[in-house]
């Protein structure tokens, strides 16, 4: 069964659902009559016109998001207005560049995240697709030791709230250097919820605290207003066109060191790292600690600065153009850790096939497969085919010793993957393992298409709502069983494959 969301107050949904009934779906055959877009682009809190704003029309149906040839730019002139000429019919969604102010998407609103789809017919000329700018936000502020002294060469993070399915994320947006005064200034930043977080160089250790359980003292990474701990740190909600001022205090904190070896199972003297990565913190991968290997320390590392905590060590060599990959947990408390080992393993290749639906010839480059790591460490966040074969037979590189999310994708609206294991794994429902075998996917060209318009209570048409096309028990492992759309000027959607 599937199911469609729509996300409007009140509305009435009047959708067809036109079947294949056994054969693929073919997009529409386009006329070829060039059509045309033009508007104005005016700064929000000035009125005035915006100069040299880029303009993008990227076409919003399947087969295209993926591609650069289907995309039509223009720049606003010293009116702020622009036109874009030639454009192939069909659905966009047009964007508007400036330095110094927000990204924004044609009709794009609080209650309209999505912006609006642009649907342009053969030899049409749109008028008034406008785009109103807001500036971007400012964070600025003092940087201060525990004397109240001003801290220079302090590198002060912005980090914005991504959280997903309750689950906190925080990615890196922009970020500034304290001066000789201590001042920091961090600009162009878009509205939303940010952490910072204030990083002295190097995490330079200012002595050793000698002891029972001998500490470092140094200036650990600090987090606003003044904590040395993610778990307190204060979010700061930026506003367009507003400037925020957050000093932050950055505080000595007593800091360990963890040492170890790595366990090259090639037995050789490589090249490489080791970092420490909260188990629990940013979710951004830029938090972390570094220690060197160098060969002739036979795999020794000692990495210093490091707070009392949970993390993960991971260990990264590299020899002869191979890279392997370990991982193990740390838990470091009040003392030193000492004697951590971290086993590396070799990638491996895991060979695959695709096949087409019966009588139906699939291009190679018009299918990609992609395996998405479900604990990003290291250098491994994802890893694609090396190649497609004309027979669709493919061979994926560097797979280590984890789990993945297979992804599939398509340049084509009518295919869709309706069975895919990996030895006796189906991976429709569970994840797959560097140990499982060979992949065989098995493509389809049997889809559907969903299409309608969406009206209010006066039966006029709601533009730019939500439209979320789901299996009642959509699967966690397999990408693009969730199709999203939103509605045009017209209030009409479509959704195809």
């Amino acid at each position: 069964m599937l199911v469609i969301f729509f996300f409007v107050h009140s509305c009435v949904l009047v959708a067809q659902n036109t079947q294949s009934n056994g054969k693929p779906v073919q997009p529409t055959v386009l006329a070829k009559e060039p059509a045309e877009f033009s508007g104005h682009v005016t700064a929000k809190d000035s009125g005035t016109p915006l100069r040299r704003a880029v303009i993008t029309a990227m076409r919003a149906e399947p087969g295209y998001q993926d591609t650069n040839a289907n995309q039509y730019s223009a720049m606003s002139d010293a009116e702020g207005q622009f036109i874009l000429k030639d454009i192939e019919p069909g659905r966009y969604r047009v964007m508007c560049f400036h330095t110094g102010f927000i990204n924004q998407l044609y009709g794009q609103a609080k209650a309209k995240p999505m912006g609006v789809i642009v649907t342009v017919s053969s030899a049409q000329k749109l008028l008034n697709i406008d785009f109103l700018l807001d500036r971007t936000g400012v964070i600025t502020g003092k940087i201060t030791d525990e004397a109240g002294e001003p801290m220079t060469h302090v590198s002060v993070q912005a980090m914005r709230n991504r959280s997903q399915q309750g689950v906190k994320k925080y990615e890196l947006s922009n970020s500034g250097d304290s001066d000789d005064r201590g001042q920091y200034r961090i600009y162009d930043l878009a509205p939303g919820r940010y952490l910072l977080r204030a990083t002295f160089a190097e995490y330079n250790i200012m002595k050793t605290v000698a002891g029972p359980a001998r500490s470092d003292l140094s200036y650990a990474p600090s987090y606003f207003p003044g904590s040395s701990t993610f778990a307190n740190a204060q979010e700061l909600q930026v506003s367009p066109a507003t400037e925020i001022q957050a000093d932050i205090t950055v505080l000595p904190v007593h800091t360990y060191r963890v040492r170890g070896k790595i366990q090259d199972p090639s037995g050789s003297r490589s090249q490489g790292t080791v970092m420490l990565l909260e188990r629990e913190g940013t979710g951004e991968a830029e938090n972390q600690l570094a220690g060197e290997l160098n060969p002739s320390q036979d795999g020794k590392f000692e990495v210093r600065g490091v707070r009392p905590g949970a993390y993960r060590a991971i260990g990264v060599t590299f020899n002869n153009n191979v890279i392997r990959v370990g991982s193990m947990d740390v838990d470091v408390g009040t003392a030193d850790v000492n004697d951590v080992v971290i086993p590396l393993h070799e990638p491996r290749e895991l060979n695959g096939q695709m096949h087409a639906p019966p009588g139906v010839k699939v291009k190679p480059d018009e299918v990609n497969i992609q395996l998405q790591a479900m604990v990003e460490i290291a250098m491994m966040g994802g890893t694609g085919a090396r190649e497609i074969k004309e027979d669709l037979s493919f061979v994926v590189n560097n797979v280590f010793d984890e789990e993945y999310v297979v992804r599939v994708f398509s340049t084509r609206p009518d295919l869709y993957v309706r069975e895919a294991h990996c030895g006796t794994i189906d991976l429709l429902n569970a994840p797959l393992h560097s140990t499982c075998g060979r992949i065989e996917i098995q493509l389809d060209a049997n889809s559907a298409q969903v299409s309608g318009v969406l009206l209010d209570e006066e039966q006029k048409p709601i533009s730019g709502a939500r439209i979320l096309l789901q299996p009642e028990n959509p699967s966690r492992f397999m990408a693009g069983e969730i199709k999203e759309t939103t509605t045009d000027q017209n209030g009409q959607y479509q959704i195809t494959g």
